[in-house]
């Protein structure tokens, strides 16, 4: 969030305050010393209060009751997000997006990255398929939340590696783990895994699952997750 809100955002602040300072009455000084530094507070809030993750004040034994309810407001009320489900080949990675707008799916994207999230020496050759392939993912996702299942250890800051070092930055989208969510609904369930969730929503799957039908069950979960949370 430190990207929306920029340091030269401050600085700039900071030198209307001076030019304001020097062009009005002496006796407008004060006020408009007062008015900048609310101003400024009321800037830096925002930053440090956005730059908390919601997913991370799910996980975090110690968050305060206003992030935790901060963060069950901004579940609750997301209706626009991207799905994301990657499964582990034998060349590579096989990826599903979908495109949830409004609580309805309207858009989905599958590739399959020719490379190991956990291949460090193909990310320091790549190649014009494994740029093209980030680029067309990248594009897909634009500025939405990602909701995955049990994200939060490996996939996302894998994946946010391979970014780094193939289009030279990180992946920096904000994030929701189903597994983060479950374990603070449900903190008595004896099993998280995503089979279980599944089970324990009462969640009809089919036999076998395509790694689509996972990406769906992701979507199914997470809206009955949010609207858990929303009627309660």
């Amino acid at each position: 969030m430190m990207k929306k809100y920029p340091p030269a955002l401050f600085f700039s602040v900071l030198v209307i305050f001076l030019a304001l300072r020097q062009a009005v009455a002496p006796e407008w000084r004060i006020t408009v010393s007062i008015v900048t530094l609310f101003f400024l507070l009321f800037l830096y809030c925002l930053v440090f209060q956005s730059s908390k993750d919601p997913n991370h004040i799910l996980l975090d034994p110690h968050a305060s009751r206003r992030d935790l309810r901060r963060a069950c407001r901004v579940i609750k009320n997301l209706k626009n997000y991207t799905v994301i489900t990657i499964t582990p080949t034998s060349s590579g990675c096989d990826v599903w997006l979908l495109r949830i707008r409004n609580g309805i799916m309207t858009d989905t994207y599958h590739t399959k990255i020719p490379l190991s999230l956990e291949d460090s020496a193909a990310c320091e050759t790549p190649d014009d398929d494994h740029v093209s392939v980030l680029h067309d993912m990248e594009k897909f996702m634009g500025t939405d939340i990602l909701v995955g299942h049990d994200i939060t250890d490996y996939v996302y800051p894998q994946l946010s590696t391979v970014y780094d070092r193939l289009l030279h930055h990180p992946l920096t989208l904000p994030y929701i783990d189903t597994l983060s969510i479950t374990h603070y609904i449900f903190p008595n369930w004896t099993d998280y895994s995503f089979t279980a969730m599944l089970h324990n929503l009462d969640i009809d799957t089919v036999s076998p699952m395509s790694d689509y039908h996972r990406a769906l069950y992701v979507f199914y979960a997470f809206e009955y997750l949010r609207r858990h949370m929303y009627d309660n």
